[in-house]
């Protein structure tokens, strides 16, 4: 028993030299407690330049420091104040990190080291309607250069999407949709206009997510404009045909940029036309007899 209850007090101590050993790093969350002043324990944010918002530290950089080290600065800047202080000063599990965008509540929030990109969103308050979720990016230094992490969080094989955790500091930015993160469905279709385009949609379920084909629709003259690398590839669809022979599998896929167009038919190619046409002609013929 008592090996193990000394076994027990070597390991408290060991954590306890470990914790001080910690080094303070821009972006860490610090708990600074002054025994029996809660007026001057606090919560400090240590900003990209190493400050904090700690008016005793005033302008102080505390990155680099360990927990050690900052206990010793602040104890005697802290005695002008009290006696003697009582000082525990820790790093928190949590982080700070800046949203902006297309969510609900952008800024700074808290989020622990563990927290998935989806999850730091949703402490966000989640994504707005306007939100373009294909193209979200965090931009991160290495050394001197900057590279920028882009995420798509509509694909669901998307493996960074699925492992990417918040760093502190990291800025995430949520952009907003534009005609660019659309479909553009033109011509003989119900509801003609922009439409967002899920994972897989192939190009009938884009004209149908227009609303279908309008009764004037040719929909053996179906025109695909898809775009890659800035260069457009046009490429005309008999769909009727496709349609009838059960071919709908080999439809291509479409993606935002791409314009898809559905020819409506001529008056003169439709029966009501020439329905309208022989009625008209039969009036004349018989007004024409009738006046003879």
């Amino acid at each position: 028993m008592l090996i193990l209850q000394g076994f027990a007090l070597l390991l408290l101590v060991t954590c306890e030299v470990l914790a001080e050993e910690k080094v303070i790093h821009a972006g860490d969350v610090i708990e600074v407690t002054v025994l029996g002043s809660p007026e001057l324990s606090r919560t400090l944010h240590v900003k990209a330049n190493g400050t904090t918002d700690y008016p005793i530290l005033l302008s102080s950089s505390i990155s680099g420091l360990t927990i050690k080290e900052l206990n010793q600065l602040l104890t005697p800047l802290i005695s002008k104040y009290i006696e003697k202080p009582v000082i525990y000063v820790t790093i928190s599990e949590y982080i700070m990190l800046r949203i902006l965008g297309e969510v609900r509540n952008p800024g700074i929030i808290q989020a622990t080291g563990l927290t998935g990109l989806q999850g730091a969103i949703a402490l966000a308050g989640g994504t707005t309607s306007n939100a373009d979720l294909r193209n979200i990016a965090i931009p991160r230094a290495v050394g001197d250069s900057t590279y920028e992490l882009k995420i798509d969080l509509i694909r669901n094989d998307n493996y960074a999407a699925l492992t990417t955790t918040v760093k502190s500091n990291d800025v995430i930015v949520v952009p907003s949709l534009t005609s660019a993160s659309y479909v553009s469905v033109l011509g003989a279709v119900s509801m003609p206009g922009l439409r967002f385009p899920s994972p897989g949609m192939t190009l009938l379920d884009i004209i149908y997510a227009a609303g279908g084909p309008t009764p004037k629709a040719d929909m053996e003259d179906v025109t695909h404009i898809s775009s890659s690398n800035g260069s457009y590839l046009v490429k005309k669809y008999r769909m009727r045909s496709i349609i009838e022979s059960q071919s709908t599998k080999d439809l291509p896929q479409v993606y935002p940029g791409d314009i898809v167009i559905v020819r409506a038919y001529a008056p003169w190619e439709t029966w009501d036309f020439w329905a309208q046409a022989l009625r008209d002609f039969t009036y004349f013929i018989s007004v024409y007899v009738l006046l003879r």
